[in-house]
């Protein structure tokens, strides 16, 4: 895998190991993009689960066997910013890495298309907005204000700059987002806002 990441000189690997010993390595290298290959979704969505808990803010790109439409979207919801076929990580990685780097999700031609085909159908659209709409009920309208600047990429510094409030006021309100909506880290509290949108709304974000 390294040989495949470095035949792109823009991409420099500054640390690997297995899954187990993650932790130790994050503690030593902050690299932008985490690669993790896995032999199943659950191990992949434990592994996602840490990164989380440990904040983590390096994007996540998941390599797997299979990937089924459920699954991907709960690897999406976990915080992955890209999923891939672990035999095409060859053909596939360097172009998926610099997409996520660039704060795009990149996905593997056959996990889009079905990902795709399910998102297109009304019922869907519909049961995952009022699903998020529901969750984002309980916020106030300060913490609705804070989502919406989440979603567009603003870092907390950036948020207590525009709303003229201190770093600690804005992360005690992420908290208080995560806490109300269920989310784990940012990409999640994101999606959930951007899939309680209109169809319209969402389209024209895109």
């Amino acid at each position: 895998m390294r040989r495949t990441i470095e035949q792109d000189d823009q991409l420099h690997v500054v640390s690997e190991g297995s899954i187990a010993s993650a932790s130790r390595l994050l503690r030593t290298a902050t690299p932008d993009i985490i690669v993790m290959s896995h032999s199943s979704i659950d191990e992949a969505l434990n592994t996602l689960a840490e990164l989380n808990q440990l904040a983590v803010t390096a994007k996540r790109i998941v390599l797997l066997d299979r990937v089924t439409e459920p699954a991907a979207r709960r690897l999406l919801r976990s915080g992955a910013n890209g999923i891939l076929h672990s035999g095409e990580c060859v053909t596939n990685l360097p172009w998926a890495i610099r997409a996520a780097r660039a704060g795009s999700v990149a996905l593997a031609p056959e996990v889009a298309r079905p990902v795709v085909a399910r998102y297109l159908e009304p019922s869907y659209a519909a049961e995952e907005a009022n699903i998020a709409r529901e969750r984002l009920r309980g916020l106030s309208p300060r913490c609705q204000e804070i989502l919406i600047l989440i979603g567009e990429g603003l870092s907390n510094l950036a948020i207590a700059e525009k709303l003229n409030i201190s770093t600690h006021t804005v992360k005690d309100h992420v908290r208080t987002i995560y806490e109300t909506i269920g989310a784990e880290n940012r990409v999640q509290a994101a999606g959930i806002a951007w899939r309680s949108q209109s169809r319209e709304q969402q389209l024209h974000d895109l």
